[in-house]
């Protein structure tokens, strides 16, 4: 599937908000909740998790952060990576929570 539109639906109705971000990862159905914690853990904004269907991309809008809205794209995924680890580490995870959110990470441009 194109993720394309539905995120240009979701960021016309989030931008308003305040300041925008969205990233995704691509994931399995067993992550899922562990992605969502993750996510929780990268920032206090809003966060609105699409999608985490076996394989699918989970796509998170973190809206009224304005330092992620404008950080760049490296320093985005530094900030997940790390915080993907510390989340790691606190639930004993068996697997690499960094290697995780690194796969297939995406930087989606915000809907003007």
């Amino acid at each position: 599937m194109d993720l394309a539109e539905p995120i240009d639906a979701f960021q016309r109705v989030l931008l308003p908000k305040g300041p925008l971000r969205t990233i995704s990862v691509q994931a399995f159905s067993e992550y899922g909740s562990l992605m969502e914690r993750l996510f929780d853990a990268l920032t206090t904004g809003e966060i609105v998790i699409e999608d985490q269907g076996p394989g699918n991309h989970i796509v998170a809008h973190v809206v009224g952060s304005a330092d992620l809205a404008s950080s760049s794209t490296n320093d985005v995924r530094n900030v997940l990576e790390q915080s993907a680890a510390e989340v790691g580490k606190a639930l004993s995870a068996k697997f690499s929570l960094s290697e995780l959110v690194g796969r297939g990470f995406r930087d989606w441009p915000v809907a003007s």
